[in-house]
């Protein structure tokens, strides 16, 4: 808990501030404040948790403060700090609605950690929900802005609502993976340059960390403590994490997520925070990303195992270049994944791999066992499937029909054609076409053929209609497709 103390005389606030420190709980003096008005100012500035009140004070005593703190900022608890001769005035404060009151003469270290567990217990009974909805609304609010290329900068005040009027200063964000050690051990980390921590879920599965830092700390100072900030987090677990550099003003926030968001793809890649040497736009990059994709299915589709290695390795090496986002390259991964995996249990187990793989040499490695695991349990396909298959690979540059592959089966068409794609996967036709763009892909790649020679070999004699099966089957033209 972060606590806020009001008194008016300063030893005793700098006594129960010693109290709180020797007491052992899980909270922190944040700062002090010696009248009721001084005490809204901060609050305004520097959300607390808990405010320790004197009742009698100057001006505004301790009484009226609770009314503007009730009113203002009902998850903040108070409670009363009152001598033997103010108990009426304790009982009026817990009548209007204070959490708890204490005489002066019984703090002690003892007494205050008893206090302090008696808050923290009324306040997990009674506000978990309204925190928890509290900070997955601004999750959400922060996911819309990432997905919105129109925006740029946050509405200020915004930000400031989700933050329970707190003002963001000198502040840093960081991301990582979500990781039961490493949130365990952020729960425990305690750094006196930091006034105030913020941490939520994102929803692609990152855990988002707002530290907002203490006052009066130099540039270079505060680049120190960020870094040792993010040596913390990774001493908890080896998972990629990704850090913005220091920002100002609430309406950066979106950048600084952004920010991050880069770094954080990087130590994936373990790399520098340099930016590629080559770099490429999202869009170019995510139909490259298809191409390797469609590439691999199509030699799931054919039990290609070579070409399938090929162009999962491309796949990576692309991704590592160019610093692809890691969590797009997953997204990719994935989608080979569920073409390829054979029952829902496995897919379902692969997936949660690939989401959770820390690091490139990690996810590289988990999908070559993958790729080796499909070609040794690569299924024996029947003796009449064998012989159609064996036929169409030989002859799908000819005009061949389903009649003739059923013929090669020694099976009638209809039940062939059921056969064929419950054991294949892919009806005919489908598996047909496959063969068939295959083999002009290698064509355009290795050959000096014109277009038109290259879809007459592959049994597909119409220009135009060639070029479009082409281009749905791979993303591009043959002529893009012959660049590569």
């Amino acid at each position: 808990m972060k606590i806020l103390i009001v008194d008016d005389e300063l030893p005793i606030k700098d006594y129960i501030a010693y109290c709180i420190r020797e007491s052992g709980a899980a909270c922190e003096a944040v700062v002090s404040a010696s009248s009721g008005a001084a005490a809204l100012r901060l609050l305004e500035q520097q959300a607390a948790d808990l405010v320790l009140t004197d009742i009698t004070m100057p001006r505004m005593d301790g009484l009226e403060l609770l009314a503007q703190i009730r009113a203002r900022w009902p998850q903040t608890d108070v409670v009363m700090l009152t001598c033997h001769d103010d108990f009426a005035f304790a009982r009026s404060a817990m009548q209007q609605g204070a959490a708890d009151y204490i005489l002066k003469s019984e703090i002690e270290p003892d007494t205050m950690r008893t206090l302090l567990e008696r808050v923290a217990e009324k306040r997990l009974r009674e506000h978990p929900e309204q925190i928890v909805t509290r900070r997955l609304s601004f999750g959400r609010y922060l996911d819309q802005a990432l997905s919105d290329p129109a925006v740029d900068l946050l509405d200020r005040e915004t930000v400031r609502a989700y933050l329970l009027s707190y003002k963001l200063g000198d502040y840093f964000v960081c991301l990582f993976r979500y990781n039961k050690s490493m949130l365990d051990g952020l729960a425990k980390m305690r750094f006196p340059w930091i006034r105030w921590q913020w941490t939520l879920p994102l929803e692609d599965g990152d855990i988002f960390v707002l530290a907002d830092l203490a006052r009066g700390m130099s540039g270079s100072e505060q680049q120190r403590r960020l870094a040792e900030f993010c040596a913390a987090l990774r001493a908890c677990a080896e998972e990629p994490v990704g850090a913005s550099g220091i920002y100002h003003d609430e309406t950066g926030l979106k950048r600084a997520l952004l920010d991050a968001r880069r770094n954080l793809s990087r130590d994936f890649y373990r790399g520098t925070v340099e930016p590629p040497q080559n770099p490429i736009d999202n869009e170019t990059a995510l139909k490259q990303m298809f191409v390797f994709r469609n590439n691999a299915i199509n030699a799931l589709a054919g039990r290609d195992w070579t070409s399938f290695r090929e162009q999962t390795e491309g796949l990576f090496a692309f991704a590592c270049e160019r610093q692809v986002p890691a969590e797009r390259l997953k997204r990719v991964l994935c989608f080979i994944a569920e073409m390829a995996a054979e029952s829902a249990q496995a897919t379902t187990v692969l997936l949660a791999k690939i989401v959770g793989a820390a690091h490139l040499e990690e996810l590289q490695q988990m999908f070559g066992e993958f790729a080796e695991k499909l070609e040794q349990n690569d299924r024996r396909y029947s003796e009449n499937i064998e012989s159609a298959l064996s036929y169409i690979r030989q002859h799908f540059r000819d005009n061949i029909t389903l009649q003739d592959a059923a013929k090669a089966a020694f099976l009638n068409t209809e039940y062939f054609s059921r056969r064929f794609k419950k054991e294949v996967g892919v009806n005919f036709s489908e598996y047909l076409l496959t063969l068939r763009m295959q083999e002009a892909q290698r064509l355009l790649r290795t050959t000096k053929l014109r277009v038109s020679e290259i879809a007459e070999q592959v049994g597909i004699p119409n220009v135009s209609y060639f070029t479009s099966v082409y281009k749905k089957q791979f993303g591009g033209t043959p002529a893009e497709s012959r660049k590569h």
